[in-house]
């Protein structure tokens, strides 16, 4: 059931701020943490890190461990 509801929450909100889908997530109650996560994933898939405002990715704990890594998957990708 999670897999669904992050789809549609992703979807729903994919046009909106990052952190708008967390707030969307708490009032929803339930597997906040699952869901936020897969929720979070599609989100910045879509919109990819233009719509991050380093505020936001700058708390992220290992946030440069992160940003190295999603940069070798961008780099394998579109090799």
């Amino acid at each position: 059931m999670s897999c669904i509801t992050a789809i549609y929450i992703a979807l729903k909100i994919i046009y909106k701020g990052f952190l708008d889908i967390f707030d969307f997530i708490n009032k929803c109650k339930g597997d906040t943490d699952t869901t936020s996560a897969m929720s979070g994933a599609i989100w910045g898939a879509c919109n990819g890190l233009k719509r991050f405002k380093p505020a936001q990715y700058k708390k992220l704990e290992f946030a440069d461990e992160v940003l190295d890594f999603a940069a070798e998957l961008y780099e394998k990708a579109t090799e």
